[in-house]
């Protein structure tokens, strides 16, 4: 297994303060070394990529720019069609495309305006208080205000994924929590039911919020992945 610092995240130097990136097409890059290097390393292995959230979006979007190949894709709350639901309401699609084309145009003029504080995203998702705790004392976790061009990259990014998700054709599992408020479950069934792969699975969990592998029910998507992956996967 390896990880991945996308750069401007983890350990890993950007352009600027954490989050800020002129494009996905930056996270891509990073993938397609890691990518290049797995398959000279490992010729004969499948790869495959597991993304959440923003992890999920870059996944998709190298896929479906055919500049990552990876075998199958596993999918935790991918970032597309994002749409934050507030004091138990979830804007209609019309007004959220226009509320967040809003911020992203706001990020093409003022690209490093303070937009959310990521300790604030770390309360919103994080329920665990454990984890919550060591993340919220981990350096190498964004404790920054996100750039408004955090948002302006993850719009384009769906722009360009929305019209073109039928192009993804390996088997993909994606997994989701029926109480996540920033990206609506609807959003993964689409993506599982518009792609041209015939094997797709979505897996929905009750009662769990954004990002499985941060909630304290996580094991059980860990074991589902590890399930989804053994009949994937030959024997060596």
């Amino acid at each position: 297994v390896y990880g991945i610092d996308l750069q401007g995240w983890g350990r890993s130097d950007g352009i600027g303060p954490r989050g800020d990136v002129y494009n996905h097409d930056k996270y891509v890059t990073d993938v397609a070394l890691v990518l290049e290097r797995l398959r000279a390393e490992f010729p004969d292995r499948p790869v495959f990529a597991f993304g959440e959230s923003l992890g999920g979006t870059v996944a998709l979007l190298g896929q479906v720019q055919r500049r990552t190949f990876f075998d199958g894709l596993i999918l935790s709350a991918p970032g597309y069609k994002p749409n934050i639901k507030l004091l138990f309401f979830r804007a209609p699609e019309m007004i959220n495309n226009w509320g967040l084309s809003t911020v992203a145009w706001w990020g093409t003029k003022f690209e490093r305006w303070p937009l959310i504080h990521s300790d604030v995203g770390l309360y919103m998702v994080v329920k665990d208080k454990e984890l919550r705790r060591q993340m919220l004392d981990d350096p190498y976790v964004s404790h920054n205000w996100l750039p408004a061009r955090y948002v302006t990259a993850l719009v384009e990014a769906n722009k360009f994924l929305v019209p073109r998700i039928e192009t993804v054709n390996v088997p993909i599992l994606a997994i989701h929590g029926d109480r996540d408020t920033l990206i609506p479950v609807s959003s993964s069934r689409e993506l599982t039911t518009r792609t041209l792969s015939r094997d797709t699975r979505l897996v929905i969990y009750e009662g769990m919020g954004h990002a499985a592998m941060l909630q304290p029910h996580r094991y059980q998507a860990m074991m589902d992945i590890r399930r989804w992956l053994d009949l994937r996967t030959p024997l060596p």
